[in-house]
């Protein structure tokens, strides 16, 4: 699997189309090629616990878990006296989940996937998780909430906790491709990868071209030993982004089929 690169550095990060943290794989440079945000993921609308109908709510933009927002027009926010309570409080959600996730982004760059969050990253992941319950029950449950809390937890290793919050965003929207490979990347360190596959599976049926999914199902079937349905997941994958091709040098879970002919043939790659 390719995931948010944290070992790089944002200097030599920025000169690189990935990044990569274990687990996840995450786009976070790419070239403009229409409404996509840093996951290319596709720009997804305002989540139900936003109240995008107030006066002064801010326009929903992009970020890493799909919750930066853009500051508001300065047009729209004239005391005209329209809902006001309405308007505090739909911003003030907003604040408290701009702040969770900027702790998880921070908290984040601190972790480099291959051992244990050191303490600067764990204080910073658990702030996010204390950010979020000052929320409203509703909201703390909501599709916003649930991922950026399932992401915190993952990246503390609390697979296991971070499973129900994950599942609960992208049950709410299965177009969620960051939420499905959360689960997955959770249940695979559990030992569940069988379940693995299926979450991707489920993910891929909602977005059926999305390489990152096809990509990381490679994984998965190379390690589970199904050789064929990891070539064509990969071949898929490399069909749609031809970026994906290099990035198997390097990806250990395709060792288990690294000297296949089959793999060689689909990435070009001598052994």
């Amino acid at each position: 699997m390719i995931g948010l690169g944290t070992g790089v550095g944002r200097t030599a990060a920025s000169r690189l189309p990935y990044e990569w943290r274990c687990g996840l794989f995450f786009v976070r440079r790419f070239p403009a090629e229409g409404p996509l945000n840093e996951k290319k993921v596709p720009i997804q609308p305002a989540p139900d616990d936003v109240d995008m109908e107030a006066e002064s709510a801010p326009h929903w933009a992009f970020s890493t878990l799909g919750l930066r927002f853009q500051a508001p027009d300065r047009k729209q926010t004239r005391f005209a006296g329209v809902r006001p309570m309405t308007a505090m409080t739909s911003q003030k959600r907003q604040a408290i989940l701009r702040q969770a996730a900027g702790y998880l982004e921070l908290g984040e760059l601190l972790v480099n996937g291959t051992e244990p969050p050191p303490a600067t990253a764990r204080k910073l992941l658990l702030r996010s998780l204390d950010t979020l319950r000052e929320l409203p029950e509703q909201a703390r449950s909501g599709p916003a909430a649930s991922l950026l809390e399932g992401e915190a937890l993952r990246a503390l290793d609390d697979w296991e906790a971070a499973l129900p919050p994950l599942t609960r965003a992208a049950d709410a929207d299965a177009s969620r491709t960051e939420a499905w490979l959360g689960i997955g990347w959770c249940l695979k360190r559990l030992g569940r990868l069988a379940e693995a596959i299926g979450a991707l599976n489920r993910g891929l049926e909602a977005s059926p071209h999305e390489p990152i999914l096809l990509y990381n199902l490679a994984c998965y079937h190379s390690l589970a030993g199904n050789v064929p349905a990891a070539i064509e997941h990969l071949t898929k994958a490399i069909s749609i982004d031809d970026r994906f091709r290099d990035l198997t040098g390097m990806e250990r879970d395709f060792d288990p089929i690294r000297s296949d002919p089959r793999f060689v043939a689909a990435t070009h790659l001598t052994v």
